[in-house]
């Protein structure tokens, strides 16, 4: 379960233009969004996620950074497989 994104960007040549992108799956899909983010600045940006993104047992994301420099990181926990049975709808 991700509970909480966070994004450090350390070069943007045009802040608040510049995206990062968080996908179902390996293959950044762009119909598997499941959100984006525009940092305002340089620095850290928190994003949030409640009550959870649920990554199902063998699933799998991916992140698409455009024209910027970014560590991205994530935080959560692990739960049971049998209490997730996909990965979380309506993101």
């Amino acid at each position: 379960m991700i509970k909480e994104i966070t994004v450090s960007v350390d070069s943007d040549p045009s802040p608040g233009t510049s995206d990062l992108g968080l996908y179902e799956g390996p293959d950044c899909d762009v119909t598997q969004v499941i959100t984006t983010l525009t940092p305002a600045s340089l620095g850290m940006t928190v994003l949030p996620l409640d009550p959870g993104l649920a990554i199902p047992k063998g699933g799998t994301f991916s992140f698409a950074v455009q024209d910027m420099g970014a560590f991205v990181t994530l935080y959560g926990y692990k739960v049971p497989a049998s209490e997730i049975s996909g990965y979380t709808p309506n993101h």
